[in-house]
C-alpha cells in the first residue's frame, strides 16, 4: 500500500458527489465514485412526488462550472433539476468515475487508509473517504397504531405509486414540511379529497412562480450577462434575506407581511390553529403558489393540528 498514489473515495452520485467529483477531477486526483442506483440525481431522481419543485431559486440551483440560461420557471419542477443534474454529469464527463448499482456497505480506517467495501462485493483502498449520501435518500416511516394492518394505499413521498389515480380517493397527507405542503397543495388542486395531519403549524412563503422570459434568458447569454445577472441575484438576496440572520425591524415586517397570509382564511378556528407559535426562521419556510390567494375554485383540503400521527382506520 505504499506505494499506491493518493485517492479518494465518494459515496453518492447526487448534487453533492458530483459537485466533488468535478473538483477531483480538475486537480487530477484518482478517485472513484460509487453508487447505489443506476443512475445520477440522488433525492432528485428520488423524489417523484406531484407538486414538487424546488424551494430555492432556480439559479441558486447550478454548479458554478455549468450555467444553466433556459430555467422554465422562478422556482423550477423537479424533473427540470434532475435533467439538469443529469446534463451534468454527461456533460462533464463524470459518469465515466461512477460505479453505478454498487451501494458501500461498510468504510473503515485501518493501517492508515479507508478500506471500503460494497453489497456487489468490491473492496477498494483510499487515502479520503468523502460521504456525499445525503440525509433525504432513507425514508422515515413514523410507528403509528395500525399502520401495517391499514387495507389501503400507504407509501412514503419518497416512494411515491403513481398507479394509483388521484381522482376518487380520499387523501392522508401527514407532516407540514417541505414536501407536505407540495403534495397537499398539488392533490387539493387536482380536485382531490384531502386531510392533511400536522404536529404544529407552519410558516409558509407564498410565492410567485412566473415563467423565465425570452429576454430575461437572453440577457444571460450577452457577453458578461450572467455574470452580471448572478451578481445581481446574490445582492438581491443577501439585502432581502438579512432578517434570517439579524432581529430587528425587517424581520418584524416579514412576519407581519407571512401572517397576512392567514387574512385569506375565513374560518376563524382553522386560521387560529394554523397561526405559529414561534417566530418566523426559526424552522425552514416551505413555499407555497400564490394561486392560492387568487379566489377561484376551492381546493378540497382539510387541516388536522396537534398530531401527525394518527390512527389508521
Amino acid at each position: 500500500m505504499a506505494d499506491r498514489n493518493f485517492r479518494v473515495v465518494v459515496a453518492g452520485a447526487g448534487v453533492s458527489g458530483l459537485f466533488m467529483a468535478e473538483t477531483l477531477k480538475r486537480a487530477r486526483i484518482d478517485f472513484t465514485v460509487y453508487e447505489k442506483a443506476g443512475e445520477v440525481g440522488g433525492t432528485w431522481r428520488d423524489n417523484t412526488f406531484p407538486g414538487l419543485f424546488v424551494d430555492v431559486l432556480s439559479r441558486q440551483y447550478e454548479f458554478p462550472f455549468q450555467p444553466n440560461y433556459n430555467w422554465s420557471r422562478k422556482y423550477a419542477p423537479a424533473t427540470e433539476i434532475w435533467a439538469y443534474v443529469k446534463n451534468v454529469a454527461l456533460d462533464r464527463g463524470l459518469t465515466k468515475f461512477i460505479r453505478f448499482d454498487e451501494e458501500i456497505v461498510t468504510a473503515q480506517f485501518t493501517d492508515g487508509c479507508w478500506r471500503i467495501e460494497t453489497a456487489g462485493g468490491i473492496t477498494d483502498f483510499a487515502d479520503v473517504f468523502v460521504c456525499a449520501t445525503g440525509f433525504l435518500h432513507k425514508p422515515l416511516l413514523p410507528e403509528i397504531a395500525g399502520r401495517e394492518s391499514f387495507a389501503g394505499p400507504s407509501f412514503h413521498s419518497a416512494h411515491w405509486d403513481h398507479s394509483l389515480p388521484y381522482q376518487g380517493k380520499r387523501w392522508g397527507v401527514i407532516g407540514s414540511g417541505a414536501s407536505g405542503v407540495q403534495i397537499t397543495e398539488a392533490l387539493a388542486w387536482a380536485g382531490c379529497n384531502v386531510t392533511q395531519f400536522i404536529r404544529r403549524a407552519q410558516w409558509v412563503h407564498i410565492r410567485e412562480n412566473p415563467s423565465s422570459t425570452w429576454r430575461e434568458r437572453l440577457r444571460l447569454r450577452l457577453p458578461g450577462g450572467y455574470q452580471r445577472e448572478q451578481h445581481r441575484l446574490w445582492q438581491m438576496i443577501n439585502e432581502s434575506d438579512a432578517w434570517r440572520l439579524y432581529p430587528g425591524p425587517q424581520r418584524e415586517a416579514m412576519e407581519r407581511e407571512y401572517r397576512s397570509y392567514l387574512d385569506f382564511i375565513k374560518d376563524p378556528e382553522l386560521k387560529e390553529k394554523l397561526t405559529p407559535d414561534y417566530n418566523l426562521g426559526c424552522t425552514r419556510i416551505p413555499k407555497s403558489d400564490k394561486k392560492l390567494l387568487r379566489g377561484g375554485a376551492t381546493p378540497q383540503c382539510e387541516h388536522r393540528q396537534g398530531t401527525d400521527r394518527p390512527d389508521c382506520t
